[in-house]
């Protein structure tokens, strides 16, 4: 009546099996047993949310201040290096021509 989206042969499986939002944020088949919801990694996305929140709060107050966009900059691109050392290795170039 609604079309193929609303089957039953859709949602119950198929050939194609469940829809991708079936079994719900890391209930996957291969997703199992990643701690997505584990404590700690809460912990650390309520941490780097409060980081995204007083950067912004500090890019905005930081509006027509060279000084302050600078100290800002330079702070991101510390944090952007050490992420990058930290998932590919310390001694690999993050491909921007640094070395």
């Amino acid at each position: 009546m609604f079309g193929r989206r609303f089957a039953r042969a859709f949602f119950g499986g198929g050939p194609w099996g469940p829809p991708p939002w079936w079994y719900g944020p890391g209930g996957g088949q291969w997703e199992q047993g990643r701690g997505w919801f584990a404590p700690e990694q809460q912990a650390l996305r309520s941490t780097a949310a409060e980081v995204a929140r007083l950067f912004m709060i500090a890019s905005r107050s930081a509006a027509g201040n060279p000084e302050r966009q600078a100290q800002l900059r330079d702070f991101l691109e510390r944090s952007r290096k050490d992420l990058t050392d930290m998932i590919y290795g310390a001694g690999k170039s993050s491909g921007t021509g640094e070395a």
